[in-house]
């Protein structure tokens, strides 16, 4: 394997995140007063405003592009195997590439999240409360879901109550795209080969299509009951250069801002 990484550029993706229903995604277990709520939001230990993690946006993403892609294998495409185990029980699996080689076709999931080998090319941050729709009197207005458990055989009810950041609330998100290669030399002037531009556009669409799946599935926890419904607007599209002169720029903003016109 030759050694060495180009890089290429940043691509900076800047949007927001709009909650159509009220968004879930939990603080942990912290003690439950009697007649509390049984499940809060995460919050700014400082601001005490809620806002997404990065690993609940990024993690989301990559599950939902993993079960959607396929890898081109014999001239017929076979489904990603979820094969690398990570909560030490057998419960969870995720897929992951065992082997880096850079003279192969790197999987089209682990170039972009990254795997026990793969180094990501993809930077997700946390996502920041934007705009008054859901404050009053400079206080953050958050929703109590009250849900109810029913046994079926005795018909007996167990209620809990979830807080929930309510519809309106829109959040401030950022993700960065490393363009880089593999190898030791490469003609700066040229700029990256056809092989690595065809695989930055294909990178660049399956963000796309991850952040689409992400308005159809949902955000956070209990989305098959009707949270976290949202709608995700990219805002602005920006190229950081670096080796050469090549620029992702003109093919984020087609893939971005010019589809929605």
């Amino acid at each position: 394997m030759e050694k060495g990484k180009i890089l290429w550029g940043l691509l900076k993706l800047e949007g927001t995140i709009e909650c159509l229903t009220g968004l879930h995604i939990g603080a942990g277990p912290d003690g439950i007063e009697l007649g509390g709520v049984d499940a809060q939001v995460i919050k700014h230990p400082v601001s005490y405003e809620p806002y997404i993690p990065a690993t609940s946006l990024r993690g989301r993403l990559r599950a939902l592009l993993e079960k959607s892609l396929a890898l081109e294998t014999d001239d017929k495409k076979t489904p990603l195997e979820s094969n690398y185990q990570v909560d030490g029980e057998g419960k969870i699996f995720i897929h992951a590439c065992k082997t880096f080689d850079s003279s192969q076709k790197l999987c089209p999931l682990c170039r972009v999240f990254g795997s026990t080998s793969y180094p990501s090319a993809l930077i997700v941050r946390d996502a920041r409360l934007v705009g008054d729709e859901i404050k009053k009197d400079a206080l953050i207005v958050y929703e109590i879901k009250t849900e109810s458990a029913v046994d079926r055989l005795t018909s007996a009810s167990v209620a809990r109550a979830i807080e929930r950041v309510p519809a309106g609330a829109r959040f401030l998100f950022e993700i960065v795209y490393r363009a880089e290669t593999y190898g030791g030399s490469a003609d700066l002037v040229a700029g990256p080969n056809d092989d690595d531009k065809k695989r930055f556009k294909e990178d660049i669409e399956n963000i796309k299509r991850a952040l689409k799946f992400l308005e159809i599935e949902g955000l956070g926890a209990h989305t098959s009951r009707g949270y976290g419904q949202v709608r995700t607007t990219i805002k602005s599209v920006e190229w950081t250069k670096g080796a050469g002169e090549f620029s992702l720029k003109d093919e984020a903003e087609r893939a971005f801002l010019r589809a929605a016109e």
